[in-house]
């Protein structure tokens, strides 16, 4: 079934120590299901890598996870 997919969730599958089982199902669902996203998601995913930044969380060396 189609959901609505919220920022906070997809920054779990980017955040190791953010991660949970009920996010990594739903993108596990994203194999057979689509997830829509509101048209600030550019904007609300910007500020949190922006947030994170900051706080050296991330940098321009850190490796993507998968």
């Amino acid at each position: 079934m189609p959901f609505v997919l919220d920022v906070s969730v997809a920054m779990a599958w980017v955040f190791p120590d953010e991660s949970s089982e009920a996010a990594d199902r739903l993108r596990d669902s994203l194999i057979d299901d689509r997830a829509f996203v509101l048209s600030l998601w550019p904007v609300e995913v910007g500020s949190v890598l922006f947030a994170a930044a900051r706080r050296r969380c991330i940098g321009v060396d850190t490796p993507a996870t998968a």
